[in-house]
């Protein structure tokens, strides 16, 4: 529930054991939304290979194989490599369409991996600081939707009819948040697509703007658009290969 007493209530009845045997959603008006009710519980040993996850899903593979085949679709948008900075971070992007890779690593050690797919309900974030590991990934074979994980964070692209230039390019600038009211992004893509300048804003004082400082337009292989496998190693993460 919001602060205000707005919006559903979530309850949860758990035995002294800790065991979940009932749930329920309470709209603000207490009326009830949905609810669950335990029909069978058996207490007894189980194996530690019945609540290890698969192996396969710390593979990136798993997550980045490709939902349909795009062999036969020649994009206005070819491969690069790029490198931009900030005051703060540095970040590397790959683009093979559709797919992107973008890896932010920060003076503060901090690390952020973003592989997507701009067509595709699909894609992987891996993040690391101090203290804090996190692992996200999605493969769907719907069509993204308003409420689908979009890793590339863009909701739009709404012309600022503005231009700017850098390392010899040009670019025009485009609200990528256009319905965003507390933190958006706006960049100035070339011609072919490619952010000479990524500005992260934010409501709360702590945006970032990212500048290109290398630009090299090559083939780029899917094999590169990957976090490093020591990333998702499953003994990294306290499991081990059976």
């Amino acid at each position: 529930m919001n602060k205000d007493g707005s919006g559903p209530v979530w309850l949860t009845c758990l035995t002294g054991d800790g065991i979940e045997v009932a749930t329920k959603v309470l709209f603000s008006s207490r009326e009830v939304m949905s609810d669950t009710r335990l029909v069978e519980l058996q207490r007894g040993p189980v194996l530690g290979a019945a609540v290890r996850p698969p192996m396969q899903l710390f593979e990136a593979g798993t997550w980045l194989k490709p939902l349909p085949s795009y062999d036969d679709y020649t994009p206005n948008a070819g491969d690069f490599e790029a490198k931009l900075v900030s005051h703060r971070s540095e970040e590397r992007l790959l683009r093979h369409y559709p797919w992107w890779l973008r890896q932010r690593d920060g003076e503060d050690g901090s690390i952020l991996i973003t592989v997507w797919n701009e067509l595709e309900d699909q894609g992987l974030q891996y993040s690391a600081s101090k203290g804090e590991r996190r692992f996200e990934a999605i493969r769907s074979s719907s069509n993204p939707g308003p409420l689908s994980k979009r890793f590339d964070m863009v909701s739009g692209m709404v012309d600022m009819r503005k231009q700017d230039r850098l390392l010899g390019e040009d670019c025009a600038w485009y609200n990528r948040t256009p319905d965003s009211a507390d933190a958006g992004l706006m960049q100035c893509l070339t011609a072919d697509g490619i952010p000479l300048i990524d500005e992260h804003w934010s409501g709360w004082g702590d945006g970032e703007i990212f500048k290109i400082v290398a630009l090299k337009r090559r083939p780029v292989s899917m094999d590169e658009m990957q976090p490093p496998r020591d990333y998702l190693e499953p003994a990294a993460w306290g499991f081990i290969r059976p």
